[in-house]
């Protein structure tokens, strides 16, 4: 159920048989639900000061053919990384996009956060959640604590779109990639209220309205 390990200080690692069709643990550190691609559980007593989502391979068959599917972790669930204590930096795809209510609760040092960028995925906006429902206004930040104060973007961007990093209220500082021309979608760090650095490239192109 959601949050069933959440806050173990003592765990360090997370192991599923080879054999369950529902989770894996591809490096032993956390638990993914691999057919709604999401990740469940990170090992809160890990002792890495880093952490990133990769990709991760799924055996599916057809026409009673065993095939690897190469998938990415598009959702992070309720209390995932609750208590994880050790984190310092955290990096993610393009292509995760739903943070569910109080996934980054009691990590105090967590403060830096990376997006990658994967083809065929933009670096849209993240969709706070609520136990599955979109949460509007003040109240996503009542239950969803979002504890990063530098967020950088990796190269190889297009569009960063609207709304991306609204109400991330925390972030002090954004980093922005110099190479590859790419826009800055409207509303796109709207009410980062607590922003003070965003260096502006040559290569960006466009800027939407009330971005900043």
């Amino acid at each position: 159920d959601v949050g069933a390990f959440a806050s173990m200080s003592s765990l360090e690692n997370v192991c599923v048989s080879s054999d369950n069709e529902f989770f894996i643990t591809p490096d032993n550190k956390c638990l993914i639900n691999q057919r709604q691609q999401k990740l469940v559980l990170y090992a809160a007593g890990c002792k890495d000061k880093s952490y990133s989502l990769k990709k991760y391979n799924v055996k599916m068959k057809v026409n009673n053919t065993s095939h690897e599917v190469i998938r990415p972790i598009t959702y992070i669930d309720c209390f995932a990384f609750a208590g994880a204590k050790n984190l310092e930096e955290l990096t993610i795809c393009s292509c995760t996009s739903d943070i569910e209510y109080n996934a980054f609760v009691d990590c105090p040092n967590l403060k830096k956060l990376t997006i990658k960028t994967i083809p065929f995925y933009s670096t849209h906006g993240f969709i706070l959640r609520n136990n599955g429902d979109v949460f509007l206004g003040d109240e996503i930040l009542e239950k969803n604590f979002l504890p990063f104060e530098v967020i950088r973007y990796g190269p190889g961007i297009v569009c960063i779109e609207n709304n991306a990093l609204s109400n991330f209220k925390n972030v002090k500082k954004i980093i922005l990639p110099k190479y590859g021309n790419y826009k800055i979608g409207n509303m796109a760090f709207g009410d980062c209220i607590n922003l003070d650095e965003c260096d502006i490239p040559l290569n960006v192109v466009s800027i939407g309205r009330w971005a900043f």
